[in-house]
């Protein structure tokens, strides 16, 4: 979820980035949000990072995740820090 809305990019929720099920879409997104938040100041984001959508095998309601699958959300967030 974006926090800041005046003033910054608001940018798609990780689950919908998680699923294009591209890598490179990943990357993007967080190289951008990283160079905005630099901009605005901001050096540190307590945002989750390896977060899979899933809790005793029933699926959350949430958009933070990448996703369900714990091997896409593993390799998407092991291409944002190659």
């Amino acid at each position: 979820m974006t926090r800041i809305r005046k003033g910054a990019t608001v940018f798609p929720s990780a689950l919908a980035i998680g699923s294009t099920m591209d890598a490179d879409n990943a990357y993007l997104a967080g190289y951008m949000m990283g160079s905005e938040m630099k901009a605005l100041g901001i050096y540190h984001d307590f945002a989750p990072v390896m977060d899979c959508n899933f809790e005793d095998d029933k699926p959350l309601r949430t958009n933070r995740s990448y996703g369900t699958d714990v091997e896409l959300v593993s390799m998407l967030h092991d291409h944002l820090h190659n």
